[in-house]
C-alpha cells in the first residue's frame, strides 16, 4: 500500500536551497509523517522512499508505503497522506471541520471510488486529530526551524503529483507562526466570523421573503446550505424586480459569513449565512423563471 507525495519548496528566483538545510528539512519532514502515522495507528510503521527531486524550484519526489499496521488498509494510508497535505497547507487553526470533511471526500473521489458520508466522517475526524499542534509538534516546528535558516527559500508546500506546483504555498512570512506550540487559540479567540465571496451553482432557493436555507455547490466540492439573508435580495425577489433562472448549472457570486468555534485547536463552522448576492453571472439572458411568490 503506497502513495506518491512531494515536499515542494519554493525558492528565490535564480538560487538555489542549501542541502544541509534542505536535508535536515526533509528529516524533521519524514519523522513528522511517521508520528502522524502512529497517532493513527500504534502499531503502523510508515517508510518514505525518495524517488528523485525535481528542481522547478525544488520537489523532493517520495513514496509513502505503509510497512506494517495493526490492521492494514488503504483508509490508513489515504488518512496520512491526506492529513500531511492539510497540514502543508493551511494553519491548522484555519481548518473548519466541514472543510476538512469537504477535502478528504474531493480526494476520495479523484482518486478512488466515492465513499460513503460515514467512511468520510471516520477519515475526516482522524485528519482532524493530525493537525493539532500536539501530533507530531516537534518535529513540524523543527522542520519550519530549518527552513527558516536559508533565505532562498521563500515558502513550502506538499502535493500529490510529483514535481507539481501545490495548490497552497505556505509563505516565509507564516513559518514563525508555525513554530508556535500552542495547541488551542487564546481564549479570547476561541469564536469567530469569517467573510468570503465565492461563485457558487445555485441546487436550491427558497422563494419566500424568509431567512431560509438554500442550497449551493462550489467548485467540485460536496453541497452546502447556508441561511439566505441578503433583505434587499429577497424583496426584490418577492416583488418581481429578481426572477431566479429555471435552469440547471445557475452560476451566483455570493457572500458568506460563517460563524466560527474553536474546538480542539480546529474551527468548526456552526453557522453560515448568506449576506448578500453579488451577482447572478448570466442575468438578463432569456431564461424560463421561476415566478417570485405574491
Amino acid at each position: 500500500m503506497s502513495e506518491t507525495i512531494s515536499l515542494y519548496l519554493d525558492l528565490e528566483p535564480g538560487q538555489s536551497a542549501d542541502l544541509e538545510v534542505v536535508a535536515r528539512a526533509a528529516l524533521s519532514w519524514a519523522t513528522a509523517v511517521r508520528e502522524m502515522a502512529t497517532h493513527i495507528d500504534p502499531m503502523c510503521e510508515v517508510r518514505l522512499e525518495l524517488i528523485n527531486g525535481t528542481k522547478s524550484s525544488l520537489s523532493l519526489n517520495a513514496c509513502l508505503d505503509l510497512v506494517r499496521s495493526a490492521a492494514p488498509s488503504r483508509k490508513t494510508i489515504k488518512t496520512l497522506l491526506i492529513g500531511v497535505l492539510l497540514w502543508l497547507g493551511r494553519h491548522p487553526f484555519d481548518w473548519a471541520y466541514d472543510q476538512v470533511l469537504d477535502a478528504v471526500k474531493a480526494h476520495l473521489e479523484d482518486r478512488d471510488a466515492p465513499a460513503s458520508d460515514a467512511e468520510a466522517r471516520v477519515i475526516a475526524d482522524q485528519v482532524v486529530s493530525l493537525l493539532k499542534p500536539s501530533v507530531a509538534g516537534e518535529a513540524k516546528r523543527q522542520m519550519f526551524r530549518e527552513l527558516e535558516r536559508d533565505p532562498a527559500i521563500r515558502g513550502v508546500g506538499a502535493s500529490r503529483e510529483p514535481g507539481a506546483r501545490p495548490a497552497r504555498i505556505i509563505p516565509r512570512s507564516e513559518f514563525p507562526a508555525r513554530l508556535s506550540g500552542t495547541d488551542v487559540a487564546a481564549e479570547g479567540d476561541l469564536r469567530r466570523t469569517v467573510t468570503a465571496e465565492y461563485d457558487v451553482v445555485l441546487v436550491s432557493p427558497v422563494l419566500k421573503d424568509a431567512e431560509r436555507r438554500w442550497r449551493f455547490q462550489h467548485g467540485a466540492l460536496p453541497e452546502f446550505g447556508a441561511t439566505m439573508r441578503d433583505h434587499e435580495f429577497l424583496e426584490d425577489l418577492k416583488t418581481g424586480r429578481i426572477a431566479v433562472p429555471m435552469r440547471p448549472g445557475l452560476k451566483m457570486r455570493i457572500e458568506i459569513q460563517s460563524k466560527e468555534e474553536n474546538i480542539g485547536g480546529v474551527w468548526e463552522v456552526k453557522e453560515r449565512a448568506v449576506s448578500r448576492v453579488i451577482e447572478p453571472s448570466d442575468r438578463g439572458q432569456p431564461q424560463f423563471l421561476l415566478p417570485a411568490e405574491q
